[in-house]
């Protein structure tokens, strides 16, 4: 609390006492209700002219038991100016919390992208497994791209293979006669779902069978294979997923 103390026989003019009051305040504070909240700024016309100035009408007559009109009215600005840092802490608790609360939300809104980023990049992870009896000569074949040889998969062998977002294509084996059977597989090209499925459209050259990362079970082990695309417009055989591992095998 600031405390202003006068001489109850000392006369001092209005003019002084307003330059002695604010020189007080400021003195002590180091301007900080100023720079921070504008509260110095905001009373230093109302508060002294009505305080200081317009009290000056009181006939308080010193010696009569009753104090002198400079420290009543000191003592009615001390009063305003505790009124005034109360206000002023309460508006740095204010703006404290709310800063707070602001970091926190940051902070919040930064998790949630870091982690909606990291989903968008997760790859999609394929493991080929071969239980035949002959070697699959794996082709990957990306839409628009050429196709291309990715691993020789000798009986008993496996082979991994991970695709990221954006990515449409099949998987195949390059061998045999009378057509292809093909694991077809957009990740996440068109919305946050992973698209497979099998297909006998082109014929059938090797039995598969799929695995979903949500259980779901697929095979085409004979060209009229009821898992499979049996012509284009067969479009209830294609199936959705979320991120995960899909197992695909060749065998009967």
């Amino acid at each position: 609390m600031y405390f202003l103390s006068a001489s109850s026989d000392e006369e001092v003019t209005d003019d002084e006492m307003n330059s002695n009051v604010w020189s007080e305040i400021e003195s002590e504070s180091d301007g900080e209700f100023l720079e921070d909240h504008g509260i110095v700024e905001q009373f230093r016309e109302s508060l002294v002219r009505s305080l200081l100035l317009g009290s000056s009408s009181e006939n308080l007559k010193p010696g009569s038991g009753q104090q002198s009109t400079s420290q009543t009215k000191y003592k009615l600005v001390d009063h305003k100016l505790e009124e005034i840092e109360e206000s002023a802490r309460n508006i740095r608790r204010r703006c404290t919390g709310c800063y707070e609360q602001g970091r926190k939300q940051q902070s919040r809104e930064a998790s949630y992208a870091a982690a909606k980023k990291t989903v968008l990049i997760m790859p999609i992870d394929i493991v080929f497994i071969n239980r035949l009896s002959h070697t699959i000569n794996l082709v990957k074949t990306r839409n628009n791209r050429p196709s291309r040889q990715i691993a020789n998969i000798h009986p008993g062998g496996s082979v991994s293979c991970s695709l990221p977002d954006g990515w449409s294509g099949n998987f195949r084996h390059a061998g045999g006669t009378g057509g292809i059977t093909l694991f077809e597989v957009s990740v996440r090209a068109n919305d946050r779902n992973v698209y497979y499925d099998l297909s006998v459209i082109d014929g059938f050259n090797v039995p598969m069978k799929v695995r979903a990362p949500d259980g779901t079970r697929l095979k085409a082990l004979h060209r009229r294979a009821r898992d499979a695309y049996l012509f284009p417009a067969d479009n209830c055989k294609t199936h959705a997923s979320r991120a995960g591992k899909f197992i695909v095998t060749f065998e009967r």
